[in-house]
């Protein structure tokens, strides 16, 4: 994925960057698990930079992973945004969102990405697995960082496959989740709710 030239947006070195994390830097949300990924594919000579985006909710948790890429020796591929309201320009510089949560709602930050064209790699949950069919938008994976780093390598050597798994996303979120019918669904809730139907049909 290196070259597609995608750099990430706000770093002062242009480092190129094609993976990314978006949210709240919690345990529960596991982005561990895509450091540990990216030393796995470290070791066999693949070089895959993380930009972690989000505020840091649990700062000792946060230390442990900085300690942890030093040792596996990625710590020059991890970039630490903190947080960010701009979250477009990183995405754009991205090819892959990787979320390896080990619970969620409906993800935004995915939704985003994937109305942004990039596929990704996410754990197998109810927030996430509504959202990405595994093959189609992306890899569904289980919390296991040598599953992650395979998702990894995979669109490392093949950025054709992630270019199109990107787009079918982006159709798909386009088709059920825009803002167009989003409002339409509220609509036709609201008048059944108004005609004394039952608002959970």
């Amino acid at each position: 994925m290196q070259s597609s030239g995608k750099r990430c947006a706000g770093s002062s070195v242009g480092l190129i960057c094609p993976l990314v994390f978006v949210g709240g830097i919690t345990e529960r949300k596991q982005p561990h698990l895509l450091i540990e990924a990216i030393g796995l594919l470290h070791k066999r000579g693949l070089k895959c930079q993380l930009a972690i985006v989000g505020p840091d909710q649990e700062p000792p948790y946060t230390e442990r992973m900085k300690h942890r890429a030093r040792e596996v020796g990625v710590e020059s591929q991890v970039i630490w945004f903190g947080f960010t309201q701009d979250i477009g320009p990183l995405f754009r510089a991205s090819d892959v969102i990787g979320l390896p949560s080990a619970n969620e709602g409906m993800p935004a930050a995915l939704v985003e990405a994937m109305a942004s064209s990039i596929p990704s790699i996410v754990t197998a949950i109810s927030g996430t697995t509504d959202l990405v069919i595994d093959g189609q938008h992306g890899r569904v994976v289980t919390a296991d960082p040598a599953h992650i780093a395979e998702a990894l390598a995979h669109y490392l050597k093949n950025p054709e496959a992630a270019r199109l798994q990107g787009q079918v996303a982006r159709d798909k979120v386009l088709r059920q989740y825009s803002t167009a019918v989003v409002l339409q669904a509220y609509e036709r809730l609201f008048r059944r709710v108004m005609a004394g139907g039952d608002a959970a049909e």
